[in-house]
């Protein structure tokens, strides 16, 4: 897969050039590197290769000499067309006379051993043909929402839809997970490209961002994960297995692209509309709180305003893990049900909101009980006052302002002489 990206940003956004393995024939983007005419309608591109394959694949090579007679060639050929090609060949005795067992890394570390060496096209008399075609496009699953299996456990659930092959497609597939989308229905109309390779990069050292509360889908450089859970009669897959991606551009995972090139030579293969997504990094918002969050709206609104495109501000996500199915393809059985972490926006920035709103109603309720506590013992403090002031008055002396304070002068009185007469 090939991928375009602008070589400056890229470098701001995740050191893009501090992870290319700097030598005498690789090297980062420069100004240099823009699309050319090759010849006719072909067209020469600045390429940087990754260093990682991620798929676990492996491919073996049995070579075998058999006895079969080929000197009518159209007669050998049209037998073997009508009796089933590799049944044909299986049916034959032979002598086997070597075998090869390569893995998808060792092939990949193959060619980027000749960009290195500056020799990236092997040295073959028999390959004529230096450009390749771009037969296809990307493109996307389509989710369907389902029940969930565990709706405790898993709150989001779907369900891949499967597309049937219309015409010829790689492969061989009579269905796929990925809906075929090519440049032209005729290969000679498709884009030619050939590429330049300047350089090679290694994702392991890119600066990316570990933290869940920022962390974004960054399938430019590594492949989605996931884990089978659940095969197709909702039993517990135990342990969950890692799903790995494939060389197939029809499958569930496919890996990440393995040559990136300019946004210019993008745009001089797919034309206008070659971007399809933009990765936006607001200078000044450090920490998760409400003024970041004020700040990163304002800015999605002015890019919404300006250019009409859709934003989603990242802040304050989080993972939430959901469910897919997969149903079998045509010829096949279902796989079952894989887990993904999503990513949930704005949920931890809700949550913070909360906790504040919440710590806030504490305080005020603290501040409430506080306030009745003190009313509440001035009350009883003066109810208590009132039940003592009839014998607040021991001595003579005392009698005016004991009078004063009493609410019954005539009860005073009385008191007060029975007091003398003792």
């Amino acid at each position: 897969m090939l991928a375009g990206v602008d070589p400056v940003a890229e470098a701001k956004l995740v050191g893009l050039d501090d992870a290319v393995q700097a030598t005498e024939f690789s090297r980062y983007f420069n100004e240099e590197d823009v699309p050319e005419p090759y010849n006719q309608d072909i067209t020469t591109i600045p390429i940087l290769m990754s260093s990682k394959d991620y798929v676990d694949a492996s491919i073996n090579y049995t070579i075998e000499e058999v006895d079969v007679d080929t000197s009518d060639q159209e007669a050998f050929i049209k037998t073997y067309l009508e009796k089933g090609k590799d049944e044909y060949l299986d049916s034959l005795e032979g002598t086997k006379v070597a075998s090869y067992d390569f893995t998808a890394q060792q092939m990949h570390d193959n060619i980027t051993k000749h960009i290195l060496e500056g020799k990236p096209q092997p040295q073959d008399p028999r390959v004529t043909v230096d450009y390749t075609w771009l037969a296809e496009k990307a493109s996307p699953l389509v989710y369907e929402g389902v029940t969930s299996p565990f709706p405790k456990r898993w709150p989001y659930s779907y369900q891949i839809k499967p597309f049937l092959a219309e015409g010829r497609v790689a492969y061989g597939q009579e269905s796929m997970y990925r809906k075929s989308n090519k440049y032209a229905e005729d290969i000679n109309d498709a884009p030619k490209v050939r590429y330049n390779y300047i350089g090679l990069f290694d994702p392991s050292k890119l600066n990316l961002s570990k933290d869940p509360l920022t962390e974004l889908p960054m399938e430019t450089y590594f492949p989605a994960s996931a884990e089978w859970v659940m095969n197709s009669k909702d039993e517990p897959v135990n342990p969950p297995t890692t799903v790995k991606p494939t060389n197939n551009p029809y499958s569930f995972l496919t890996k990440p692209p393995s040559m990136l090139t300019t946004l210019d030579a993008a745009f001089a293969i797919a034309g206008d509309k070659a971007i399809s997504a933009i990765r936006v990094n607001v200078k000044g918002v450090d920490v998760l709180n409400e003024a970041s969050e004020a700040k990163l709206q304002a800015v999605a609104k002015e890019i919404e305003d300006k250019t009409g495109l859709i934003t989603d501000v990242t802040l304050g996500s989080s993972p939430q893990y959901a469910v897919t199915y997969l149903p079998g393809l045509k010829g096949e059985s279902a796989l079952g049900w894989i887990q993904q972490p999503w990513i949930k926006l704005g949920s931890s920035i809700t949550i913070f909101q909360e906790a504040k709103l919440g710590f806030s109603g504490v305080v005020a309720s603290v501040i409430l009980v506080a306030m009745l506590y003190v009313f509440s013992s001035n009350i009883i403090m003066l109810y208590a006052r009132k039940k003592s002031s009839p014998f607040c008055c021991r001595s003579a002396g005392a009698r005016a302002s004991c009078r004063s304070c009493c609410s019954s002068k005539r009860r005073f009185s009385v008191r007060w002489s029975r007091s003398s007469r003792g």
